[in-house]
């Protein structure tokens, strides 16, 4: 029996650190290393939730259902933490105090959630106790003082986001950027465009491979998302960059690399598998007539185009297979919204509408010259 008792003693030790540095592993250091049991328990769940939402027929359930994965996450992790340490604990004082298991997990629940309803007398019982009640107070202050470091990237990430609708539409659509640039006579700010683009980039490189809950946390409008405005701006430095190799910004070329880097680097952190030097020649889900069909909307608009369509094409998907499975793979793994060109959502149908709003002017009332436009 005295065996069993100091075995449960060096057990409650173990769990006790081992649980410590997973902790630390996850809110201290989570871009150095991978914890295993977090990692396979965010996967159950996030496949819970992406099970359920595609059983939801509405897209605004979706994205409420969606919205809460992360939150409810952290708050169950915080719970599975400390039960662990009040088990570890329980197995530590189980032998120090000579009692029954369950006094002993008695005096553990006493001691992390400082209540101290029950002491045991011995010394040596005592200072666990502390130990644990302090371990109780700074899990929770570890975990409260992660939220704002959170939501201050959250903050930055979205409203770049929240910008873009008014130049990429909702959902966001590379080609409608460059529309609505040269519409408004704006095409000379795209190089300053893509320049704070790359720097926004370069952020999402930092804070969603340190903080990969960011990954999670969907924006506040259903058919806006982080990743797709990305894949939109993406799309747009590619076009302007096929189509007007002399006239294009360097800015542009500039964002480009930055941003399959950075989508790189994210599916990296989350073992996502992808091809490190495709060849400029494979196939792209964006077809020829699909490209086409925005490059005569960029005419319309007298948009400078200086490459033949054909041409263009081989120079677009050259530079959109460096980024194009990234994108589609992440978006799957998060759950993104839909969005043109954006890939399909196998286990979330229903979510492929785009809405229009029609370009009316004092000279087309009706808006019939111009045609719908994306919201």
């Amino acid at each position: 029996m005295k065996i069993a008792l100091w075995l449960s003693l060096v057990l409650g030790i173990l769990i006790v650190i081992g649980n410590w540095l997973t902790i630390i592993r996850t809110l201290i250091v989570p871009g150095s290393f991978n914890s295993t049991g977090v990692g396979m328990l965010r996967k159950f769940w996030r496949r819970l939730f992406h099970f359920v939402a595609g059983i939801v027929p509405k897209n605004s359930t979706k994205h409420r259902l969606l919205s809460l994965q992360e939150p409810i996450f952290l708050i169950l992790l915080l719970g599975i933490w400390l039960v662990i340490f009040l088990l570890g604990f329980a197995l530590i004082l189980w032998p120090l105090t000579n009692s029954t298991f369950l006094k002993a997990l008695e005096y553990s629940a006493s001691g992390e959630f400082t209540l101290g309803n029950v002491v045991p007398k011995q010394d040596l019982a005592l200072f666990i106790l502390y130990f644990a009640a302090v371990t109780g107070l700074i899990v929770v202050a570890l975990l409260i003082g992660f939220l704002p470091t959170l939501y201050s990237s959250y903050s930055r990430r979205e409203r770049l986001v929240s910008i873009l609708e008014s130049r990429a539409g909702l959902p966001a659509f590379g080609p409608v950027i460059l529309i609505r640039h040269v519409s408004v006579g704006l095409l000379e700010d795209l190089p300053k465009f893509y320049s704070t683009w790359e720097d926004w980039a370069a952020d999402i490189t930092e804070t969603h491979t340190t903080y990969r809950s960011l990954l999670f946390f969907r924006s506040p409008k259903i058919q806006a998302s982080w990743l797709t405005s990305m894949l939109a701006v993406l799309d747009s430095a590619a076009i302007y960059l096929s189509c007007c190799p002399n006239r294009a910004p360097v800015q542009a070329r500039l964002f480009i690399r930055m941003g399959f880097s950075a989508l790189r680097e994210i599916a990296r952190s989350v073992d996502i598998d992808f091809e490190e030097d495709p060849m400029p020649n494979k196939p792209i889900s964006v077809t020829m007539d699909e490209f086409k069909e925005q490059v005569e909307a960029l005419k319309r608009v007298d948009f400078p185009i200086e490459r033949e369509v054909d041409q263009a094409y081989e120079h677009f998907r050259g530079w959109r297979v460096n980024y194009e499975s990234i994108a589609f793979a992440l978006a799957i793994y998060i759950a993104a919204p839909s969005a043109p060109w954006s890939g399909p959502r196998h286990h979330l149908k229903g979510q492929d509408d785009v809405n229009l709003v029609i370009n009316r002017t004092p000279e087309d009332p009706e808006g019939i010259s111009s045609g719908p436009f994306r919201l």
